[in-house]
C-alpha cells in the first residue's frame, strides 16, 4: 500500500505539473485511482489551509500591522491540521508550518519566536529541496528584519532570496525583488 500510495502521490504531481490532473492521473496509475483522489484530496486541503493563512497574513500588510480576529481565528483553526501534516511528513510540510508559525509570532509581537521560526523554515526548505520555499522563507523574514528597522539583516535575507529564486527560475520573482 505504500509503494502504490508514492506512486499515485508522484502520478498526481506529474499531472498536476503538466496541468491536466482529470485527464493524466487515473490513466497513468489505473487501479490505485481511489488512492489517487484521497492523495490529490490531501494534498489540496494542506494547501489551502496554508493559502487561508498566508491570505490573513497578506491582510495585515494593508492596516496597522495586525491581524482582525476573525483572520486571527481562521488561521488558529488551521494549525491543528497543518501541525499534523508536518509532524506525519516533516520533509514535506514542516517548512510551510514553520512560515505559518513565524508570520504568527510576528503579528503577534514575539520577535525571536519568529526570527528562530523563519530560520527553521528556511533550514527545512534547503535540506529538502524545496527552493521555492526557501526563497519564500527568506523574503518572509527579510520584511519581518525591515519592518523592525533591521536594513542590513533584511538586505541579507532578500539576497538569500533572490539567489533561491533565481536557481528556481522564477525571473519575474527576482526582478520584483
Amino acid at each position: 500500500l505504500i509503494g502504490a500510495g508514492l506512486v499515485a502521490t508522484f502520478a498526481v504531481a506529474l499531472a498536476a505539473c503538466a496541468g491536466s490532473m482529470e485527464d493524466s492521473a487515473p490513466k497513468v496509475v489505473g487501479e490505485s485511482g481511489e488512492l489517487v483522489a484521497q492523495k490529490q484530496q490531501w494534498l489540496q486541503n494542506y494547501d489551502a489551509n496554508c493559502d487561508v493563512c498566508f491570505q490573513a497574513f497578506e491582510l495585515c500588510k494593508t492596516g496597522d500591522g495586525s491581524l482582525p480576529s476573525e483572520q486571527l481565528e481562521t488561521v488558529k483553526q488551521s494549525l491543528p491540521w497543518l501541525q499534523e501534516w508536518a509532524e506525519s511528513c516533516p520533509t514535506t510540510f514542516l517548512d510551510k508550518y514553520a512560515m505559518v508559525l513565524a508570520e504568527l509570532a510576528r503579528l503577534e509581537g514575539r520577535d525571536l519566536e519568529s526570527m528562530r521560526l523563519y530560520e527553521d523554515a528556511i533550514r527545512s526548505a534547503h535540506d529538502n529541496g524545496f527552493v521555492q520555499n526557501e526563497g519564500t522563507a527568506n523574503e518572509l523574514a527579510a520584511r519581518s528584519y525591515l519592518d523592525r528597522g533591521y536594513e542590513t539583516i533584511a538586505l541579507t535575507y532578500l539576497r538569500n532570496a533572490r539567489h533561491c529564486y533565481l536557481s528556481w527560475g522564477a525571473l519575474g520573482k527576482v526582478r520584483q525583488l
